[in-house]
């Protein structure tokens, strides 16, 4: 398990670098791919719960412009929206693991009813 001191602190001048990186990089792999690949018959992007322009978080509007980027390219393209995506080996399920194996429950984010928490496994994407 990696170190905290190795995580870079993500400060705004690396977020805003990223953000238009993003951005960016979604426009042009959406033009790459039409070009490239101009017999594509179905395009499927795997997007994020909560993608919206107007949205808060940056990743979140990163997410949508790619998403905008895509449909210009491949107007009938699938966009999904998974929430958070776990598999057999991710931190986010073996960290909940972990917890029911010590403490004996699983306890509900909010009233249960939150659209966050509710985990997708990856092998339901195949």
């Amino acid at each position: 398990m990696a170190h905290p001191k190795d995580y870079q602190v993500p400060t705004p001048k690396r977020q805003e670098k990223n953000y238009m990186c993003g951005l960016s990089l979604s426009v042009s792999l959406g033009k790459l791919i039409a070009k490239e690949h101009g017999g594509i018959m179905r395009f499927i992007q795997m997007s994020c719960l909560g993608a919206s322009a107007s949205s808060p978080s940056r990743m979140l509007r990163t997410k949508a412009a790619s998403e905008e980027s895509v449909l210009r390219v491949f107007p009938e393209a699938t966009i999904m929206r998974p929430s958070t995506v776990i598999g057999t080996e991710d931190r986010v399920l073996n960290r909940w693991a972990q917890f029911v194996k010590k403490w004996g429950f699983l306890p509900l984010i909010g009233d249960g009813s939150t659209k966050y928490g509710k985990y997708c496994f990856i092998v339901d994407f195949n």
